[in-house]
């Protein structure tokens, strides 16, 4: 028989809750899970709830789809207990100090993970990421329903808007911190380009949008490129895309395929 693979998966909203379920698809997988809110007790899963309980559930990898400040808080532990990462939250890297820690904490036993996520053609920015004249411009667009509350913040009635509104252009290090649940997409584009400071991001709500679209252009030496998805917004939360959590359950299985390979 199989052992099974255990995975520790930090947080339980709508990514959380879809990973669980490709991974129950898959089958084969031990999965613990580490949430600050209640689990139903009708679950399989095993909860944990501090180092010390996660340690104790051995795990072989841990996937975090709980935020910024889970990144902050728990993943360099499981790094320095040699326990590689599978990274939702790649906007936390946008912050220098978290970056140096979890750097630090991994020491080379080890990996932090920085899946896909929404969007593709990252292979592509591997190949050109070390080109003269790179540069790299990401326009994100979601319907209005991702960015209610930030357009309420501004005295915008996001029922009442009938055009797109640019909420944000910039950095994608600035995008990644000042919007920790929508522009991870930005930091991953950063991380595998040309830098957090140097990626340019532009933020619209449109109220014609009915999916996630992400615009991404790539200038360099070796040519240009174009890439554009349109992604289904999560059933549970409009901010994140539901090609999300399939990338981070792509991620998993490839982890222990190389995991056996070896």
């Amino acid at each position: 028989m199989t052992a099974s693979k255990r995975v520790l998966l930090i947080g339980y909203g709508a990514i959380g809750r879809a990973v669980v379920q490709q991974l129950h698809t898959a089958g084969g997988y031990d999965i613990a899970i580490w949430s600050r809110t209640p689990v139903s007790e009708a679950r399989p899963e095993r909860t944990v709830s501090s180092s010390e309980e996660a340690r104790a559930f051995d795990p072989q990898l841990a996937v975090e789809c709980a935020g910024q400040h889970a990144v902050r808080t728990l993943v360099p532990a499981l790094l320095a207990d040699g326990v590689s990462v599978v990274l939702a939250s790649v906007g936390a890297l946008a912050d220098a100090a978290t970056h140096e820690a979890l750097r630090s904490a991994a020491g080379g036993r080890a990996r932090v993970v920085l899946p896909s996520g929404a969007i593709g053609g990252l292979d592509y920015l591997d190949a050109v990421a070390n080109e003269p004249g790179l540069e790299v411009a990401y326009l994100s667009t979601k319907p209005v329903s991702a960015w209610r509350d930030e357009l309420s913040r501004r005295g915008i009635d996001a029922d009442a808007l009938r055009e797109p509104y640019t909420l944000f252009e910039g950095s994608a290090a600035e995008a990644a911190l000042r919007y920790p649940q929508n522009l991870n997409v930005a930091a991953t584009l950063a991380l595998r380009g040309v830098g957090m400071e140097k990626t340019h991001v532009t933020v619209r709500a449109d109220p014609d949008a009915a999916v996630n679209t992400h615009e991404i252009q790539v200038r360099s030496s070796a040519g240009t490129a174009t890439f554009r998805l349109q992604n289904e917004p999560s059933a549970d939360n409009p901010k994140t895309s539901a090609l999300t959590a399939l990338s981070l359950a792509t991620e998993v299985a490839r982890f222990f395929r190389d995991q056996a390979i070896r």
